[in-house]
C-alpha cells in the first residue's frame, strides 16, 4: 500500500521536519500532501524530500507556489465547481507562463475565499448546484445556507464570471 503523508494544521499540529524525515525512509512512502499553507515549512520539506517522491499542494491557495518550488500535483476543492480554473493554472504553469499562472492563482484565491465564507463545504456545494451538479447537503446542519446566502453567493460568483 502506498503512503502519502498528509500535513494539515487544522487537524492539530503541523508535522515537524523530524516527523516528516522519519516517514521518508518507509518503503511504501510515495509523497507528501501539504495543507499547511506555510511556505517556509514547504521549502524545508522540499529540501528533505527525495526527487522521486511527489509533493502535492493540499490547498487551492498554494497551487502556484507548490508547483514553482517543485511540486507535482494538487488536491483541490475549487476544482469541483470550477474545474476550468484549476486546469488553466496547471496548463499555464506547465507552459511556464508564470505571470498568467500567478493571475489565475489570485483569482482562485478570491473564489476560494468567497466559497469558504459560507462554511467548510456549503459554498462549494451550492456553487456546484449553480453549475448543474448536485453534491447533496452539507453534513452539518449548521452549514445549510439560507436562500439569501445562496443568492448572495450566486451574485459574487457571477461577478467573477463563473456562473
Amino acid at each position: 500500500m502506498a503512503i502519502i503523508l498528509y500535513n494539515e494544521k487544522l487537524l492539530g499540529q503541523v508535522l515537524t521536519l523530524v516527523t516528516v524525515s522519519s516517514v521518508l525512509v518507509l518503503v511504501n512512502f510515495v509523497g507528501y500532501k501539504d495543507s499547511t499553507r506555510d511556505i517556509l515549512h514547504l521549502l524545508e520539506v522540499i529540501e528533505l524530500m527525495p526527487k522521486e517522491k511527489d509533493i502535492i499542494a493540499g490547498s487551492d491557495s498554494m497551487i502556484y507556489e507548490t508547483y514553482v518550488l517543485g511540486g507535482s500535483g494538487i488536491i483541490s476543492l475549487v476544482i469541483n465547481p470550477f474545474p476550468e480554473l484549476v486546469v488553466r493554472i496547471v496548463n499555464e504553469l506547465e507552459n511556464k507562463n508564470y505571470e498568467s499562472a500567478l493571475l489565475m492563482q489570485i483569482k482562485i484565491n478570491r473564489v476560494r475565499s468567497i466559497l469558504k465564507s459560507y462554511g467548510f463545504s456549503s459554498g462549494y456545494r451550492e456553487a456546484c448546484r449553480f453549475r448543474g451538479i448536485d453534491c447533496g447537503d452539507p453534513y452539518l446542519s449548521t452549514e445549510k445556507m439560507t436562500e439569501k446566502q445562496k443568492e448572495e453567493l450566486e451574485q459574487k460568483l457571477t461577478l467573477e464570471g463563473l456562473v
